[in-house]
């Protein structure tokens, strides 16, 4: 007995081509059979159980299916004395080959390598409006540097600065100003 879906539950049932139906939905394949007709409520595009009960022969249904390939897989690491580089993610390369609208679970790895290397750079605005800034990341340069230091003995901090030029639109050039 052929089970039919309502076309409300099922998506497949209103697809007219092999195209629009393998990217529609996850789940609808197409029958490539030829005689498969829509006579007696077939339809070509459908559940692969469906089209299996409807007759359809299993060689002659097209489900593409997902195709995952891990190109690069190193294992997570630190930088070690030989000047490799740290290994933060796993897999590094992968290769995916998926249906429209299907959805897929990569699960991946990451651990932070120790003594991973960090750059800092302040940029800082001398004007007379940033007295109060300029006080406070005095401050916390150093606090800053000695926290980064337990993390990493890999940790360079710079600091540049710079000033408006004194011409309209950058600076008020108001006396009273």
């Amino acid at each position: 007995m052929l089970v039919v879906e309502p076309e409300e539950t099922n998506p497949c049932l209103s697809k007219e081509t092999c195209s629009e139906c393998i990217t529609s939905n996850a789940q609808c394949a197409w029958c490539r059979q030829e005689g498969y007709s829509t006579e007696m409520g077939r339809r070509r595009c459908d559940y692969v159980r469906n089209l299996n009960r409807g007759g359809c022969h299993e060689s002659q249904i097209y489900h593409p299916g997902l195709s995952i390939q891990k190109l690069v897989d190193e294992e997570l690491s630190n930088k070690t004395s030989n000047e490799q580089d740290a290994i933060q993610m796993r897999p590094q390369r992968v290769h995916l080959k998926l249906k429209p609208n299907s959805p897929y679970i990569l699960k991946v790895q990451f651990r932070q390598a120790v003594d991973y290397p960090v750059d800092l750079y302040y940029l800082m605005d001398l004007s007379h409006s940033m007295e109060d800034d300029k006080a406070k990341l005095a401050e916390l340069g150093n606090l800053l540097s000695s926290e980064m230091q337990r993390i990493t003995s890999n940790f360079r901090l710079g600091f540049g600065s710079f000033v408006d030029k004194v011409v309209m639109p950058y600076v008020s050039t108001v006396p009273e100003k």
